[in-house]
């Protein structure tokens, strides 16, 4: 009998809590962002210059146009 009292009981609290509007937590629903692309220019991956300087270090800068040397180490490559 305590048993059925206790199955009624919540049942009824069951029912007025779900009546006044309170749900079980669910999970965030995810929505797709949009991603749009301003650039004009190709998408490059910058990488360093692989040239190293006259104090032995490797160059600081920048690839140049996708390459492996930056501007003033690709003219000196090309002179020799």
């Amino acid at each position: 009998m305590k048993k059925i009292i206790a199955f009624v009981a919540i049942l009824f609290l069951t029912s007025t809590v779900m009546a006044a509007g309170t749900k079980e937590p669910t999970a965030p629903k995810t929505t797709k962002s949009k991603v749009t692309k301003t650039s004009t220019k190709k998408d490059v991956t910058a990488s360093k210059c692989q040239a190293t300087t006259l104090a032995g270090k490797p160059c600081s800068r920048n690839a140049a146009n996708g390459g492996k040397y930056c501007t003033q180490h690709a003219k000196m490559k090309k002179k020799g």
